[in-house]
């Protein structure tokens, strides 16, 4: 066994040249005048990272923690600001979103809340104010993205029309409520798939 070079001056990740990833790791990443800080510290089981990761600020703050399993994340997830406030919470199943995160901006308000399952984005969207007024709540629904593409002959210099689809992304569905920091109501929008059809 060899002791791994790229995770560091003092890792405690082994393994078996051109073999298998085992046991806890931490990762030391460069700062100036050839001094390292911790910046990740985790564990392998045969080369998939499992169980709890953490990751660090240079300041030593906590960045992420974020739970895997079989190399996916599956779990709960944390990440933070530098100054230790809340980034996002959620939590992951075999690598994508699902149910509810919440998102806070630096000074610590909560900004957003959203729903997912399987990774896309659902029902449940909710955006704040920074006194923690609701300033709007709708749904989405995940559609095909396209784009009109032009293709030319280059024999005939015929031009040909088409639609090109793309991955699937959230568009707003349904009724969307918009409020005034105060609380009050202000509009009322209806969509169908990301085309807005009532104000």
């Amino acid at each position: 066994m060899e002791r791994l070079t790229d995770y560091g001056p003092d890792s405690t990740v082994y393994e078996i040249k051109d073999s298998l990833k085992n046991g806890i790791y931490c990762v030391w990443c460069p700062l100036e005048n050839e001094k390292y800080y911790k910046c990740e510290t985790g564990q392998y089981i045969n080369n998939d990272k499992q169980s709890l990761q953490i990751s660090f600020f240079k300041n030593g703050q906590i960045q992420r923690l974020e739970e895997n399993k079989n190399d996916k994340l599956d779990g709960e997830y944390h990440s933070f600001y530098d100054n230790g406030k809340y980034s996002e919470f959620g939590y992951y199943s075999q690598g994508r979103k699902v149910n509810n995160w919440k998102y806070w901006n630096e000074t610590g308000y909560l900004v957003e809340e959203a729903n997912y399952h399987e990774g896309e984005l659902i029902d449940g969207f909710l955006e704040y104010y920074p006194n923690g007024t609701l300033k709007s709540k709708g749904s989405y629904i995940q559609i095909s993205d396209s784009t009109e593409v032009t293709s030319i002959d280059v024999l005939t210099g015929e031009e040909t029309i088409y639609s090109s689809f793309s991955d699937i992304v959230p568009a707003k569905n349904g009724k969307w409520l918009y409020y005034s920091s105060d609380g009050k109501l202000t509009k009322t929008e209806i969509y169908i798939k990301g085309k807005l059809i009532k104000k």
